[in-house]
C-alpha cells in the first residue's frame, strides 16, 4: 500500500514565483491556453510550458491527465505538474486529475 502524501495548499504569490520551493501545478485547457500562472511559469522557465503544449505528448494527453516537468529551469521548484483540464470541467474530471474535495 502506498503512503498518502501530506498535501498543503498555499496561496500563490506571482511576484515571487521563481523562488517557490516545492511542486507547482499548472492547469492548461485542452486547446493549450495558459492562464495567468501558466503564462508566468512559461516566461520564467524560458518557454518550457509552451513547448509542452505544442508537443505531440500534450496532444495525446486525455482530459485530467498530468505530466511532470522535473527541475524546471529558472525555478527553485522541484517540478511543474501540468494538468490538462478545461475550465468548465465536471467534478469527475477534477477528481480524476487529483482535486481535493473540501
Amino acid at each position: 500500500m502506498s503512503k498518502a502524501l501530506d498535501v498543503k495548499l498555499a496561496e500563490l504569490d506571482l511576484t515571487d514565483l521563481s523562488s517557490f520551493d516545492g511542486r507547482i501545478v499548472a492547469i492548461v485547457s485542452s486547446d493549450g491556453t495558459l492562464d495567468q500562472i501558466g503564462r508566468k511559469l512559461n516566461k520564467i522557465s524560458k518557454g518550457s510550458l509552451a513547448r509542452l503544449v505544442s508537443s505531440d505528448k500534450f496532444e495525446k494527453m486525455k482530459l485530467s491527465d498530468v505530466t511532470t516537468l522535473a527541475f524546471p529551469v529558472g525555478l527553485d521548484a522541484v517540478a511543474i505538474d501540468v494538468v490538462k483540464l478545461d475550465r468548465r470541467a465536471d467534478a469527475q474530471q477534477a477528481r480524476k486529475a487529483g482535486a481535493l474535495s473540501t
